[in-house]
């Protein structure tokens, strides 16, 4: 991609991977958004799943909520799907971070929404996502995976919300991981619970997020991690009851 955006010329530049698929109308409607909308820096579009499965995304269509969704680093913009200006690429001298596995794609987006980008996805599904067992999403390198994740998260997390301390942050930071992967005990449950607490008391909107979407995203990934321990037999109801007073007071 790094490549791509050096030597290519236009205006725009398409992302499509090598086993998805555009739609015949997708570039059309997608060039004819963006000259239609000379404020929005990027446009994506839902995807059709196909192959070894089938559905449609539902990623959000406004900018605010496209920002919000980047903390939870799910359902937010579809790298394949998306159009963009190339100027404003360049201008910024943006690329894609390749010591970034796998979230390469989220690094780059953080960065042009740091820039001033403004992102929209349109309704339709204009690319076809195909789904198979060979998939990079299905034979990842957790560690590595894990440890991109917190290089990403390390500098976004303080900036969305300001009243985060360090070891407050260092909490968050293992709500990208699987359950079973956070460290196993209710202390940390507790400090998870604290620190998501004191992320939601303010949250900074200058990038256009939303608010209340920022929000969310944080509870998502908490009400996950509680799942999780909750199936690993780790946190028991009264336990549960005792983390709700904690997260309320």
């Amino acid at each position: 991609m790094n490549i791509a955006m050096a030597m290519v010329k236009g205006k725009y530049l398409a992302r499509v991977d090598h086993d998805d698929c555009a739609m015949p109308n997708r570039f059309e409607m997608q060039v004819d958004f963006l000259e239609r909308n000379p404020s929005v820096t990027i446009v994506g579009s839902q995807l059709e799943h196909f192959h070894d499965q089938a559905g449609i995304t539902g990623l959000p269509l406004d900018d605010a909520m496209i920002k919000a969704r980047m903390v939870e680093g799910a359902n937010y913009l579809a790298n394949q799907s998306t159009l963009g200006r190339l100027d404003f690429y360049r201008t910024h001298a943006l690329q894609f971070d390749p010591n970034l596995y796998v979230v390469d794609d989220l690094g780059f987006w953080m960065d042009c929404m740091f820039h001033g980008a403004s992102f929209a996805n349109l309704p339709e599904p204009l690319t076809r996502y195909r789904i198979h067992a060979n998939m990079t999403s299905l034979t990842l390198r957790l560690d590595r995976l894990y440890a991109s994740k917190d290089r990403i998260y390390r500098r976004f997390l303080p900036l969305l919300f300001p009243r985060l301390q360090g070891n407050e942050c260092e909490h968050l930071l293992t709500l990208y991981r699987r359950p079973q992967d956070m460290p196993q005990t209710l202390a940390h449950l507790v400090n998870l619970h604290r620190a998501a607490r004191k992320a939601l008391l303010e949250v900074d909107t200058r990038w256009g997020q939303s608010a209340s979407g920022c929000q969310q995203s944080i509870l998502s990934l908490l009400n996950s991690a509680r799942h999780g321990f909750e199936m690993l037999g780790i946190l028991r109801p009264e336990h549960a009851a005792v983390l709700d007073l904690i997260f309320q007071s």
